[in-house]
């Protein structure tokens, strides 16, 4: 009996024992288990955190990237709004250059209006004289009715001209044939020689006294030596001819002015250069 009781208590502690070892084995799973839960938490809210922290990250690197493109272009297009400020001031500089041209040509040519004004005021002034220096010289009557100056100059006397001090000397030698049937001589008309213009005045009396001269010098015309550039015609200076009836010279519509050239240049030959 007592061994059995003692068998008995032994199984009965063994039980008990096994029991406790399976339950603590049973703890032991379930706190492995909660550990593993908590861990694995844990790490996926770590894991959130970094994701959120990364989200951030590249959300505040794209706003910096886009504040600085920003900041570029505002840039940008300042740098070409100056470019156009300083466009404009060099178009108001140019424009005001033109203005400037354009004012001083029209100084220039506002003088040399007021240059051909007086010119044409002497000339007026000039005619007024040379009517009065007529008006007032004794005249006749030729067998036609016209008038004519009393003392006509004779072959033996030089021409005169604007280069002898009289700029209406050249008008006075007109034959008798071509006075008869024109006005008297104090009015002063172009009509006085058959002329229609002012040139055509002046080239008469260049012919006139290239043809006086001519018979002054004895040769009846004017000859050049071969081999030798010609000479200026008379009653020319250089190549442009003298304006015997105003005073004026007739600028030559092709080439220099010799009177302008050095004496290298000059067609004439180094004889006829400086003025010759």
């Amino acid at each position: 009996e007592v061994a059995l009781r003692q068998s008995q208590e032994a199984e009965a502690r063994e039980i008990e024992r096994q029991q406790k070892m399976a339950l603590e084995r049973k703890q032991l799973q379930a706190d492995r288990q909660a550990r593993f839960e908590h861990e694995a938490a844990e790490r996926k809210r770590q894991q959130v955190e970094e994701d959120k922290r990364r989200v951030a990250e590249a959300e505040q690197k794209a706003l910096l990237e886009r504040q600085q493109r920003e900041e570029r272009a505002r840039e940008h297009e300042r740098e070409r709004e100056r470019e156009r400020e300083r466009e404009r001031e060099r178009e108001l500089e140019r424009e005001r250059e033109r203005g400037r041209q354009r004012h001083e040509e029209l100084k220039r040519e506002l003088e040399l209006e007021l240059e051909r004004k007086r010119g044409r005021q002497r000339q007026a002034q000039l005619k007024k004289e040379r009517i009065a220096e007529k008006q007032r010289e004794p005249r006749v009557q030729n067998d036609e009715g016209s008038e004519r100056p009393l003392q006509p100059y004779s072959s033996d006397k030089p021409p005169m001209g604007p280069q002898h001090g009289n700029a209406a000397g050249g008008q006075m030698h007109h034959s008798a044939q071509a006075s008869a049937a024109k006005p008297p001589l104090s009015k002063f008309k172009f009509e006085l020689l058959g002329a229609d213009s002012m040139e055509t005045v002046s080239k008469a009396f260049v012919e006139r006294i290239d043809k006086r001269q001519a018979e002054l010098s004895g040769t009846g015309a004017w000859h050049t030596v071969a081999g030798e550039p010609p000479a200026p015609r008379p009653g020319t200076v250089g190549q442009v001819p003298v304006h015997l009836a105003f005073g004026e010279r007739l600028q030559r519509r092709e080439g220099p002015n010799v009177l302008d050239l050095p004496s290298s240049q000059d067609p004439r030959g180094p004889l006829h250069s400086a003025g010759a």
